[in-house]
């Protein structure tokens, strides 16, 4: 009896042919560009014949390559029909993980969602996630998370470039109207987030004074209830605005900065990563609608609102 190859490998081939790129495959597929070529060489090997031409210009087809995946196209093309349809007849779950920002931003633009993602049960799960051991991880297709963007298992992209932090406060936390000096700063009281605990630290270290012992300090949970207790006027945060996307409860006038200098948070930016799971469409579905519907220039003053209806409401 003849051994098939196995179909991850024929996928990661397959894939790689139709696109003309191993980093593009791998994209599609939720896995690293490695993975790929390992599948693929793995092929190769098993068939006893080369299916790709490899060179400085990148992948060519072989002829034998060629016929393959125009083959194997058509096979993948009925199977995946096949899988839509079973899927159909029952609903797909996918469990989001997050902290508490994230999740809230995802679930009030729910209405939002195509037709096409409505036969998707989702379970939100709130958790702040600094590394890829996080116990709360296994029950997770998708995570939001701050920090570094390379986890094994994972497929990640970055929802921020290069973060920036500063202390914010409520406008009628500065009296005169003038900003703070750092000796004043310390006068106040600090309200410290464990999503980013250390970064009171950082900033001082970025001003190049060192950092003195606050009035008093505050410790909560995360960043969404750092804002509030500034917001409120219970104390100065050390909270991130991103690049193009500026701190919205600044640009809602709910904050301001309360020391002029923004300093830059290295290995502290933003990322979403789905699973690395084999032939789930639902993972990039979901991917997809976040980045075109929750997190774009677009939803900008969508976002700018709902800081100032939350302030209007507290």
């Amino acid at each position: 009896m003849t051994h098939s190859p196995s179909t991850k490998s024929l996928r990661a081939f397959e894939a790689a042919a139709r696109l003309g790129s191993i980093k593009a495959a791998a994209d599609e597929l939720h896995l690293t560009a490695s993975a790929v070529s390992r599948r693929i060489q793995t092929l190769e090997e098993e068939l006893g014949l080369a299916l790709f031409v490899r060179d400085v210009q990148g992948l060519t087809l072989t002829e034998a390559g060629q016929y393959y995946a125009e083959q194997l196209r058509g096979v993948f093309s009925m199977l995946d029909h096949a899988t839509t349809t079973v899927r159909s007849k029952e609903r797909r779950q996918l469990t989001v993980v997050g902290p508490a920002v994230v999740v809230q931003a995802c679930t009030d633009y729910l209405h939002r969602m195509g037709s096409d993602l409505l036969d998707i049960d989702l379970s939100f799960v709130t958790a702040l996630i600094k590394n890829a051991t996080d116990p709360v991880l296994a029950q997770a297709d998708i995570a939001f998370f701050w920090g570094g963007s390379q986890w094994d298992g994972w497929h990640t992209k970055p929802i921020t470039r290069r973060t920036h932090f500063a202390p914010l406060c409520s406008p009628d936390l500065l009296k005169s109207g003038a900003l703070f000096s750092t000796a004043e700063l310390a006068e106040q009281t600090w309200i410290v987030h464990q999503t980013f605990d250390e970064a009171w630290k950082l900033w001082y270290q970025a001003l190049g004074e060192p950092m003195p012992t606050p009035k008093r300090m505050m410790k909560v949970d995360d960043a969404v209830i750092a804002g509030q207790v500034a917001r409120n006027g219970g104390g100065v945060a050390m909270l991130s605005g991103f690049g193009s996307y500026p701190n919205f409860s600044v640009m809602a006038g709910a904050l301001t900065p309360a020391h002029a200098f923004h300093a830059y948070a290295p290995n502290h930016d933003f990322h979403i990563g789905t699973r690395c799971k084999d032939g789930n469409p639902d993972l990039q579905r979901f991917s997809t609608w976040f980045f075109e519907t929750v997190w774009n220039k677009d939803a900008l003053p969508r976002w700018i609102a709902m800081q100032r209806k939350n302030a209007e409401v507290r």
